[in-house]
């Protein structure tokens, strides 16, 4: 939940740095969910940081934010998705700092879908919109 919770806070207060652009925020956003791929597939040992990646991703796909479209990340609104950041962000920082333990292992239960990464290395979507006859 620490890892998590590091991530969330630099990716919530990126935006309030003087001078960042909302395309470096964007940037920003792109680069973790690659973090999460690349530790996922790399790294599977370090399962804080899996599970860190993995949770904000699969948070905000079940928010309906974020999905996969022919294996790429993609949304529609870069404000949507920083509006669940911070919403995640907020649920996150008072397990860390009021929670027990089985609440942290409930959210990550709830968030956390490495399937997820399946469908990036298959280059499939995500989730599946039935095709219209």
């Amino acid at each position: 939940m620490e890892e998590l919770n590091c991530e969330l806070l630099a990716l919530t207060t990126y935006r309030e740095v003087p001078d960042i652009s909302e395309r470096e925020s964007e940037l920003a956003v792109e680069m973790s969910l690659i973090e999460g791929y690349l530790e996922h597939i790399r790294r599977p040992e370090r399962k804080d940081y899996r599970k860190a990646y993995g949770d904000i991703s699969g948070y905000l796909v079940r928010n309906g934010v974020l999905r996969i479209e022919g294996g790429t990340f993609t949304w529609d609104n870069i404000q949507d998705i920083f509006e669940s950041l911070n919403e995640m962000h907020r649920e996150v920082d008072n397990i860390f700092l009021h929670g027990k333990a089985r609440d942290a292992q409930a959210f990550h239960h709830r968030n956390f879908n490495p399937e997820l990464y399946d469908y990036l290395i298959t280059k499939q979507s995500y989730p599946v919109i039935p095709q219209e006859s």
